[in-house]
């Protein structure tokens, strides 16, 4: 995997059967997910496919402390990607700054925040995916 990753050309690995996932040899399955897969992965767009993007989240906070996120004029969107916005806030759109991908039903999700928050503001953005995997605009969800 290291050395795949070396190689730019190289975009991505493939595994045909799961059964060795199961069993867990050597502790095989929990290194890949600890280290070399710890960060959600995006699927790539595919450009012969449609490239309308969806609309950009709309973040409402709810009275039972929920987040309604919502993304209803542009593509249909698949899912939500939530993303941790450090203090600089530079290119907080990357794989790693991830915190929880959440299913969108008509367009739609309601989001919890955990119980247990670090002082201070709370700083998440919030982009919607499509069906064809384009990403929307971000917006911020503060509290």
């Amino acid at each position: 995997i290291v050395k795949l990753r070396e190689y730019p050309e190289v975009q991505g690995s493939a595994y045909y059967s799961s059964k060795t996932f199961k069993r867990n040899p050597n502790g095989w399955s929990d290194s890949l997910r600890n280290n070399y897969y710890r960060n959600w992965a995006i699927v790539p767009p595919m450009p012969w496919l449609d490239t309308t993007r969806p609309a950009t989240p709309q973040i409402r906070q709810q009275a039972d402390n929920g987040w309604l996120i919502s993304s209803t004029a542009g593509a249909p969107v698949r899912y939500f990607i939530l993303y941790n916005v450090p203090a600089d806030s530079a290119g907080f759109m990357k794989p790693s700054n991830i915190i929880d991908v959440i299913g969108a039903s008509g367009g739609k999700a309601v989001y919890y925040l955990p119980m247990h928050q670090e002082p201070g503001p709370l700083r998440i953005a919030v982009s919607a995916i499509s069906k064809n995997n384009m990403e929307s605009a971000a917006d911020m969800l503060v509290k």
